[in-house]
C-alpha cells in the first residue's frame, strides 16, 4: 500500500471543510423551521461542532500546505480525531432525540448522512494519520552529507613500501 501524500491530506481537508460548511447550512435551516423546536438544541449543539470542524481543517489545510514541521501535522492529526469522535457522539446523541420525538422519519437522511460521513471520518482519521507518520520518518531520516576522508597514504606510496 502506498503511503498517503500531501495532496491526499488536502483533498481530505478540503472535503471535511465541505461537509462543516454544509452540515452548517443544513442545521441553521433545522433552526429556522418553526415547526420542529423538539431539536433546536441539537442543532445548536451542531453549528458549535461543524464550526470547530471548519477551524480545525483550516487549520489543517495551512499547516499540510506550508509547513514541514512534523510536530504540526502530527497535532493536526490528533486534533481531527478529536473531531470525528465528536461527531460519532454527536450521531449518536442526534439519531436519540429524532427517535424519542418521533420525526425520525423527517430526518432520515440527514441522520444516516451522519453516520456515514462518521465512517468516512474514521478513514480519513487514519489517512492523516499516516501521513503524519510519513512527515515525521522524513523529518528524522534526513541524510546529511557525510565527511569523506582522505587516505593518508598515496597510491605511490603503497607501491614503494610492497617492494
Amino acid at each position: 500500500m502506498t503511503p498517503p501524500t500531501k495532496q491526499n491530506v488536502v483533498a481530505i481537508s478540503i472535503l471535511w471543510m465541505i461537509g462543516g460548511i454544509l452540515g452548517l447550512v443544513q442545521n441553521f435551516m433545522v433552526l429556522s423551521d418553526q415547526y420542529l423546536v423538539t431539536v433546536d438544541s441539537s442543532a445548536q449543539f451542531a453549528i458549535a461542532i461543524n464550526s470547530i470542524t471548519i477551524a480545525i481543517t483550516f487549520f489543517g489545510l495551512i499547516v499540510v500546505s506550508y509547513s514541514k514541521s512534523a510536530q504540526l501535522v502530527k497535532i493536526f492529526s490528533g486534533l481531527f480525531i478529536l473531531v470525528v469522535i465528536v461527531h460519532i457522539i454527536y450521531s449518536v446523541y442526534f439519531f436519540i432525540i429524532v427517535s424519542s420525538n418521533d420525526v425520525l422519519y423527517y430526518y432520515l437522511r440527514i441522520t444516516i448522512f451522519q453516520f456515514i460521513a462518521s465512517l468516512l471520518g474514521i478513514y480519513f482519521a487514519k489517512i492523516i494519520v499516516d501521513y503524519s507518520k510519513v512527515v515525521e520518518f522524513n523529518q528524522n531520516n534526513v541524510q546529511t552529507p557525510t565527511k569523506v576522508e582522505a587516505p593518508n597514504v598515496t597510491d605511490h606510496q603503497v607501491i614503494q613500501i610492497i617492494n
